[in-house]
């Protein structure tokens, strides 16, 4: 077998069906598994934790309910993916535990080994998935976050005036032929930074020359061109 250890805990109180399990997992051959064993609902709760990626629960516990302990884990982390191996297999009961978050249902009668492993790859690329997608999100987050106070402050400043004022230099520069000569324009900024004599003098006028870059040639021009 090849691949990273994927860690399993598999909510089941009868040994049988440990080694069934195991076998299962096995099956799935670009993976390697590591199964934490839990008999109860409580105990699965308890053992539900963040290095846990797969678990595979029975829906009959000798100690509490398969949906009970399902709709707890959920709670707690919902992007860990929960196949459902049980010998009950009503469509009633499925739907229970699709509803509550199951990932998939397995009847242990009528269990296909391929499509159990089958279920295991589509369930962790799910995970993976869902995983990438809240990752993408709190970077969102994190970026709008830093970004509102300065367009808040870049709006305050840019007023009608500042408006104008980017009109008539806009139009002062096309005048002096500056509309074709992206050189041109980054030369007298780095001269209006060095007369200022301040440290940071072109990074304060660094969007004024985005600004005007656009304004004449669709995009900012890239140094020296």
């Amino acid at each position: 077998m090849t691949g990273r250890v994927v860690n399993v805990l598999h909510v089941e109180d009868d040994p049988v069906q440990h080694l069934v399990v195991r076998q299962l997992l096995d099956r799935v051959g670009d993976r390697r598994f590591s199964v934490t064993i839990a008999a109860g609902e409580e105990e699965a709760v308890a053992a539900f934790g963040p290095h846990v990626e797969l678990v595979v629960l029975d829906y009959h516990l000798t100690n509490g309910n398969g949906l009970s302990c399902l709709r707890r884990m959920k709670a707690v982390r919902a992007d860990v993916p929960v196949l459902v191996v049980s010998g009950v297999a009503s469509p009633q009961v499925a739907a229970e535990l699709l509803d509550a978050g199951a990932d998939d249902f397995y009847g242990k009668e009528w269990l296909d080994p391929d499509g159990f492993a089958a279920g295991v790859r589509q369930a962790l690329a799910r995970s993976a998935a869902r995983k990438w997608t809240h990752s993408l999100d709190q970077s969102t987050l994190a970026f709008r976050s830093a970004l509102e106070p300065l367009v808040a402050r870049h709006l305050a400043a840019f007023d009608a005036e500042m408006s104008r004022g980017l009109a008539a230099v806009e139009q002062a520069a096309r005048d002096a032929g500056l509309g074709v000569s992206p050189v041109g324009l980054e030369r007298i900024f780095g001269e209006l930074a060095a007369r200022t004599g301040g440290p940071d003098a072109v990074d304060r006028l660094r969007p004024l020359y985005l600004e005007l870059a656009v304004r004449l040639y669709g995009y900012p021009p890239k140094p020296g061109r």
